[in-house]
This record gives structure tokens, C-alpha cells and sequence, in this order.
């Protein structure tokens, strides 16, 4: 989609973090006007040769639990639009709703999880140019809000895989875990369950787990009290996408028990299925399982769990489901889809602004 009304873009980040970067700096690419990212902080794994865009370094201020980002407001005033982050505790949104005259978009979760601040937000909403939702569930709640559904955008929050891909041909042997090992994710449930059903389970079927946290030595104490750590395989961190692929692939299905995010589209990219608690405190991503077609829900306890584990060694249940992951992967959540999304947010609040 090409920009019919380019301008100066901004868009502040508190962290910038490294999964951003193929969307800021595609985006980047994609205007022929500068693209500026500012940030109070860089995460890890994010180095200055990454960048296709100005990178502005400011500092942060707390105020109890809100933000304060010092020279923001500034930078906003050089730019044509800003695109903020849709959080209450970010001051900024709120001073660019009272006194910014440039527009602004508001871009993040829809309507907050605590009900008491959901007026707050409705005003926030009601003062920007524009929003961008990180799901269409999302657009959907602001606007059963009263929010005007014209000014609503959505650009599904992603993660670029670059060599995504569906391989039925590829052998299923292992369930997969990938991301932050937290105590939030459950995996100590998930090798619970993995313990319960070894006797039904090929002797060839391992757990692979990507990734580093505080947890990790707790769960290898509990690999070894549950006598599975021949079965337990840590790789700790993993950047390559060649490797990243072939773990996936094998794998039978992505395993989170508890909280998931954009692990399940990293696991939809590679055609893996996620599975996870039914009810429990997701990131928007949850909304895009659907239960039965593309990943698996079970209902609570380590028994459900289990039980829907030896349902996923069926290798074509999870390869039927899976392959059902890609396709929504492909027509909703690639980086290109997000990025129409942001270019027609950022159009729409330049062309409202020249009304």
C-alpha cells in the first residue's frame, strides 16, 4: 500500500525492543519521508547497525506508576504524526489529547482488562486521530465502546519469520516450548503432564524447550525428580532461523499452559499447533486459536492437559491442525498485512487533520 499523505512519522516505543525492528525498519523502507523510533530503553539483542530509521534515545521519569518521557513532546512538534503507545500510564498520550495539535495515533490493547480505567480510555480515544489494534477483536470491543469504527485500524501484532513454512513431510517427534522460561508459562505443568503419559507415548518422543529464565533450573530439578531428563531437552537460546525451523517442525505442538503471546504465531509460521489453558491471562495472540481448527484448549488441570497431549501424537491431527495455523499465518498476521494496517492508520489521521 503506498502512502498517498507522507509525512514525518514518529513512533515512541518505552523499550525497543528486537522482535520491532522488521517492522519499523520495513516500514521505514516502505516511506519516502523519515521514519523516527523513540525509546527510553534498548532491549536486549537490538544493536544500532539494525536500524533503518533515526533512533531518538530519551529518559524516562517515573511518577508512581505513570511515565514520563523527557523531550518527547518536543520531538512530537518536528514530526507530522506520532504514533503512542494506547497505555494510561504513559503520560504522553494524555498531554497530545489535551494541548498537541499534530495528530496522533494510539496503538496497542483495546480496552484495558481493568474496567475502573476504561473511561479514561474511551476519552484517550475519543481525542486521537486514529487507533491501531493489535487484534480485530480488539478494533471490535472499542467500538461495542462507542469509539468511532472509522478511526479504528488493525495491524495484528506479529513476528516476522522470514522462512516460514508448512512441511507435512517433516516427522513429528517432540512437543515444543519457545520464549521467556517464567514461571507465568506453566511449563512446570506442561512436564508434569509429559510425565504422566509416558507409557502411552513412543519411546522416540521428546520435550524441547527454547529459550532462557529464571526458571530454567527449576524445571531440570523437576525433569530429574519426574525421572524425564532423558526426555527433556534445554537448547537455551536460539536466534538462527534455520535452526528455529527445524526444531519447530519436528515438534508435535507449541506448549504453554500458561500465559502465550506471539508464541503462537511463531509456532502458526512454522504450521506447529498451539496449546494452552482454555482460561487464563493471555496476551490478544490467545484470540487467534481457534480451538479444534488451528490449535488445542484444554480446560485446567494437569490430567486435561495430558490427555489432549496424547490426543496431538496423532501425527495428522497435528499436521492437520497446524497446517490450518499457516493459513491463517499467511493471510492475517505477515509482516506486510501489519504494516497496511499502520499505513492506513497514519493516511487516515493526516487526512482527518487537513479537514
Amino acid at each position: 500500500m503506498q502512502n498517498k499523505n507522507q509525512g514525518k512519522l514518529l513512533i515512541y516505543q518505552q523499550v525497543l525492543m528486537h522482535y520491532r525492528l522488521p517492522l519499523f525498519n520495513s516500514l521505514s523502507r516502505r516511506r519516502a519521508s523519515a521514519l523516527t523510533v523513540a525509546t527510553c530503553s534498548i532491549g536486549s539483542g537490538v544493536g544500532q547497525a539494525q536500524y533503518e530509521f533515526n533512533c531518538l534515545e530519551l529518559k524516562a521519569k517515573k511518577i508512581g506508576p505513570l511515565i514520563h518521557a523527557k523531550g518527547l513532546a518536543l520531538a512530537i512538534d518536528n514530526h507530522e504524526v506520532a504514533i503512542l503507545p494506547f497505555d494510561i500510564h504513559e503520560l504522553v498520550a494524555s498531554k497530545c489529547a489535551l494541548w498537541q495539535h499534530k495528530p496522533f495515533v494510539l496503538w496497542g490493547h483495546s480496552h484495558g482488562r481493568r474496567k475502573i480505567l476504561r473511561p479514561f480510555r474511551r476519552w484517550l480515544a475519543s481525542r486521537c486521530s486514529a487507533i491501531i489494534t493489535y487484534t480485530s477483536e480488539g478494533k471490535n470491543k472499542l467500538i461495542l465502546e462507542g469509539v468511532d469504527a472509522s478511526k479504528i485500524f488493525v495491524a495484528n501484532n506479529t513476528v516476522d519469520i522470514a522462512n516460514a513454512g508448512f512441511s507435512p513431510e517433516v516427522a513429528r517427534r517432540s512437543f515444543l516450548f519457545s520464549g521467556r522460561i517464567t514461571k507465568r508459562k506453566g511449563l512446570n505443568e506442561a512436564l508434569m503432564a509429559f510425565a504422566t503419559i509416558q507409557n502411552q507415548l513412543p519411546k522416540d518422543v521428546n520435550f524441547e524447550i527454547i529459550g532462557e529464565g529464571p526458571e530454567r533450573s527449576s524445571l531440570e530439578a523437576l525433569a530429574t525428580e519426574l525421572g524425564i531428563a532423558k526426555k527433556v531437552v534445554f537448547h537455551g537460546a536460539v536466534y538462527d532461523s534455520g535452526q528455529l525451523k527445524q526444531i519447530f517442525q519436528r515438534s508435535l505442538a507449541y506448549v504453554s499452559p500458561g500465559h502465550v503471546g506471539l508464541g503462537v504465531l511463531h509456532s502458526f509460521a512454522y504450521g506447529v499447533p498451539p496449546l494452552t489453558r482454555r482460561f487464563a491471562s493471555h496476551a490478544p495472540e490467545f484470540n487467534h486459536i481457534k480451538d479444534g481448527e488451528n490449535g488445542l484448549l484444554f480446560d485446567g488441570t494437569v490430567q486435561d492437559l495430558a490427555a489432549v497431549m496424547q490426543q496431538l501424537t496423532i501425527e495428522e491431527k497435528s499436521y492437520s491442525l497446524g497446517r490450518q495455523g499457516y493459513r491463517h499465518y499467511i493471510e492475517n498476521c505477515t509482516l506486510d498485512i501489519a504494516i497496511n494496517g499502520f499505513e492506513s492508520a497514519v493516511n487516515y489521521a493526516l487526512s482527518e487533520s487537513t479537514k
